[in-house]
């Protein structure tokens, strides 16, 4: 299985490409597979490990 995903991994991004042509960064992205089968691709700093980001009880993050 790990050896399928790394092959996966490898065949989308070797082929991906951003607009101005140039290949997608595969350290900068993943691919994020639903339960219905469907493969995202998605940035890495929006992918978590099934957990939500939170803030610390108490803590509020401030917008300027």
């Amino acid at each position: 299985m790990k050896q399928q995903l790394h092959d996966l991994y490898y065949n989308v991004f070797s082929r991906l490409r951003d607009d101005q042509g140039r290949p997608v960064n595969p350290n900068h992205y993943a691919l994020q597979y639903s339960h219905d089968g469907t493969v995202l691709i998605v940035p890495k700093e929006l992918v978590t490990s099934g957990h939500k980001k939170e803030t610390p009880k108490g803590k509020r993050e401030r917008k300027n």
